[in-house]
């Protein structure tokens, strides 16, 4: 019995149907996969959270922002021993100068429960980079420091008014006031989004918040072309309480551009993720939220603020 062979056109047919199922199984397949990784990324937030309420709890305040005036530990450094990592924390209790090779290790460690598996951007940068910052401000040059994380102290700088937040100090309730969001760290992708824009022109003053953050969300697609200077980048290493490290603020919505007044508490340092069209948040009672990027400004910046906007400390 002969068998008839396929002919080219069949061939063709069916390479055609193969391709138009792979077209429609890998799409589903990457949305599957993303939908994981963004579980992960809210379970890692949701630990970050619990472990900030166990040290209220214990403390009666929240994690300061800035561990104490001689060190610049983050508040995720604080939370270590609330995460199972009692052995890295006391290191670097033991070793922080700010000079130290065993500080220097600590600063390039991983930490995969600081990281979102959504980021798939490698890093110019050696430090450990982190997906996540605590809230600082609404805008501090109008509101002062209105959000989750202070120093730890009452320092005489005006950056560090006011020593921890306690839950006294949450007028608007925990359940509605963003501690913790996702951010972009320092990567090579989306570099409009990662790095921090140096303003041209200065808006500092309180009355110019607003027009400062439209300026800074207009920046071009490609901000250095147009002699935008890049200022570097945040979320550059877990372990340092500073700025462009481990704290952002609500002047823009999440996924806009940030940009710096030459840095320091008074630039925007925006909330950002790779999440389709929005970024996860944990709010000061431990819940955890996705925030879509089309939030309003002024709903925005009411759930970063403990509701004591308008006093500057």
């Amino acid at each position: 019995m002969r068998h008839r062979a396929f002919s080219v056109v069949e061939l063709l047919v069916v390479i055609a149907v193969l391709a138009i199922l792979l077209g429609l199984i890998l799409p589903a397949i990457q949305s599957s996969r993303e939908a994981a990784r963004n579980v992960h990324c809210k379970n890692n937030l949701k630990q970050i959270g619990t472990a900030c309420l166990q040290y209220e709890s214990f403390h009666g305040m929240y994690p300061p922002g800035v561990n104490g005036s001689s060190t610049f530990n983050s508040f995720l450094a604080t939370i270590l021993p609330y995460l199972g990592e009692e052995a890295l924390y006391e290191s670097i209790d033991r070793n922080w100068r700010g000079t130290e090779p065993a500080v220097h290790e600590i600063q390039r460690r991983a930490m995969p429960k600081f990281m979102c598996p959504s980021e798939n951007s490698k890093s110019p940068y050696e430090g450990a980079r982190t997906s996540y910052a605590g809230n600082y401000s609404t805008g501090w040059q109008k509101y002062g420091p209105d959000g989750m994380f202070r120093a730890l102290i009452d320092l005489p700088d005006d950056i560090y008014k006011g020593g921890p937040i306690r839950v006294q100090n949450v007028p608007d309730g925990l359940s509605n006031t963003v501690m913790v969001s996702e951010w972009l760290p320092i990567g090579y992708n989306k570099p409009r989004l990662r790095k921090v824009w140096e303003m041209p022109v200065p808006m500092e003053r309180p009355e110019e918040l607003d027009d400062f953050a439209d300026y800074c969300a207009a920046i071009p697609p490609d901000p250095e072309f147009y002699g935008w200077r890049d200022n570097g980048g945040m979320g550059g290493t877990w372990i340092i309480g500073s700025y462009p490290d481990a704290k952002y603020n609500h002047v823009l919505t999440p996924n806009q551009p940030s940009c710096s007044h030459g840095g320091g508490p008074t630039s925007a340092y925006t909330a950002g993720s790779n999440h389709h069209q929005g970024i996860n948040v944990v709010y000061a009672d431990g819940h955890v939220k996705f925030i879509a990027d089309a939030i309003a400004r002024n709903v925005w910046r009411d759930l970063g603020s403990r509701g004591e906007t308008g006093l500057r400390y």
